[in-house]
């Protein structure tokens, strides 16, 4: 079995992880080596990747794109894990800056910066594969909607008609990124991108949109297989999203997703966890406030903003105050897809989190460290001036993650929906059960009242008093019966996602 990987992250690479796809694309290639494959992965450089001083210079590639040649470089990296990372690199690769691997575009024209610069990447695939650089593959395996424009090309341009009965598989990994662009009329579009593309299938259109592709809604259509990464979100994601209810599902596409489903196309494997490096020290509390403090003092230097400036003193504040009996803690993204039923309101005057922070014993404390939506980062800075015992760092860092991961006893995963979520995984291995969700890969991944706590509701405003009475539960567990508490925390530690058994199912389920 020989496959080629193409996504946008990879977290082999310093810099090179954004979200959980980063982690699936450093932590299953090697385990599919061992499962007997041979892989090769191919990502952007985004001008910074393809200069690290281990990376080797191959050549250049001349890419027909936007009515002219554009020259990209290529260079490859050999993991010493059994496979080789290509590396495919332009100046247009980072229209924002060297090693920003997404960009921001106003609302009026979202995804337009990124959907260039991955279709021009996609380009180059559909290159390679054309002059047979990696020669033979039984599937090409495409990641998320930044690689979808290579089933686009494969399919449909002329230029690359040789390649049309080449097998692809296609993983989403959030359905609700979809990368929607026009068909034409606007410099980042199809036709500008593709202008010998011909007639454009209605399979690759957006349903919602009738003058737009969807580069998502196309590998549905195009590829041989499509995976997502639980078995309950591919349960999910055929249903209709009813925004109203909070319930999540299809995003549009679930017709196309059914059909996939009716055909023997789509399938659900769980992601995997690295089970190898679990850290063996559990982090004292005045080395969680060190490691923080550290965290916000690099943030606040490069940026004085208020949110920083709170951070630390709450921090100062904290250090001469004892250590408290439970610390409760939350790394994510600051996102709606994380902190929608946290945000949504029990009464007009509170938020859920709010009234989580209220009911927490006196010797309880919350971090939570995260970005992303400026409304949402605005939300927690308030909550955090009202709130005491609440301290949000807005940023992430590795070192941060780590003792927030090991050092609390526990985590906060209320996502409104979770294809299937890492955060839990590195929570649960080092023994901090998880209060999440009853949805997507977390419903596949705890089990109630055994390796943590999930809640449910039939619509936002249940979920978020579902939310605050499961903490409520788990608090009076952790004071009440320790005991009982304890074997949850090492039942939880004890599961295993392994990539190894999962690869397998990916030989068995995927590439057939």
């Amino acid at each position: 079995m020989k496959l080629l990987m193409v996504a946008a992250e990879n977290g082999e690479i310093p810099g090179g992880k954004v979200g959980g796809i980063g982690d699936v694309i450093r932590d299953l290639p090697p385990s599919l080596v061992e499962a007997g494959a041979a892989v090769d992965l191919l990502m952007p450089g985004y001008q910074a990747f393809s200069v690290l001083p281990e990376v080797e210079l191959v050549g250049h590639l001349d890419v027909p794109f936007a009515g002219e040649l554009k020259t990209l470089t290529l260079a490859k990296l050999d993991t010493g894990k059994g496979y080789t990372i290509w590396i495919l690199d332009s100046p247009l690769f980072a229209p924002q800056g060297p090693g920003k691997v997404y960009c921001h575009d106003p609302d009026t024209q979202p995804f337009a910066t990124d959907a260039t610069k991955f279709a021009l990447f996609c380009a180059g695939v559909a290159e390679l594969l054309l002059h047979d650089h990696f020669g033979r593959l039984d599937y090409v395996h495409l990641h998320d909607w930044h690689a979808a424009f290579v089933a686009m090309l494969l399919r449909h341009h002329p230029r690359y008609q040789l390649l049309r009965t080449q097998k692809l598989v296609y993983t989403i990994h959030n359905l609700a990124l979809q990368g929607i662009r026009p068909a034409d009329h606007n410099e980042s579009s199809l036709k500008a991108w593709y202008p010998d593309f011909g007639a454009i299938d209605h399979r690759l259109m957006d349903m919602r949109y009738p003058d737009c592709i969807n580069p998502v809604r196309a590998a549905i259509n195009l590829c041989d297989g499509v995976h997502t990464v639980s078995p309950s979100y591919v349960l999910e994601i055929q249903e209709p999203s009813n925004e109203k209810l909070g319930f999540y599902g299809g995003e549009g596409l679930d017709r196309d997703l059914r059909a996939a489903a009716a055909e023997d196309r789509l399938v659900g494997i769980l992601n995997g966890c690295d089970y190898s490096d679990i850290p063996t020290k559990i982090p004292s509390w005045k080395r969680m406030l060190a490691v923080a403090e550290q965290a916000a003092s690099a943030w606040y230097r490069a940026d004085e903003a208020d949110v920083h400036r709170l951070a630390l003193q709450r921090i100062a504040k904290w250090k001469k105050e004892p250590a408290p009996t439970c610390v409760l803690t939350s790394v994510g993204r600051a996102t709606d897809q994380k902190l929608r039923i946290l945000r949504e309101g029990l009464s007009p005057q509170a938020s859920s989190l709010a009234q989580i922070l209220v009911q927490l014993p006196p010797d309880a404390k919350l971090i939570m460290t995260g970005s992303g939506d400026p409304s949402y980062e605005a939300f927690l800075l308030q909550v955090a001036l009202n709130h005491d015992n609440f301290l949000f760092l807005k940023g992430y860092s590795d070192p941060l993650g780590t003792v927030l991961y090991t050092g609390g006893d526990l985590f906060l995963m209320p996502s409104s929906f979770e294809p299937c979520g890492i955060s839990q995984l590195l929570a649960m291995r080092s023994g901090q059960p998880v209060v999440a969700h009853a949805v997507g890969g977390l419903r596949d991944t705890i089990v109630d009242n055994e390796t943590g706590f999930l809640f449910n509701g039939a619509n936002l405003r249940s979920q978020s008093l579902e939310l605050v009475g499961t903490v409520a539960y788990a608090m009076e567990l952790f004071y009440m019966n320790p005991v009982r508490y304890r074997l949850i925390r090492e039942a939880a530690s004890k599961v295993r996602f392994e990539w190894p058994r999962l690869a397998r199912q990916y030989l068995c389920q995927l590439y057939v």
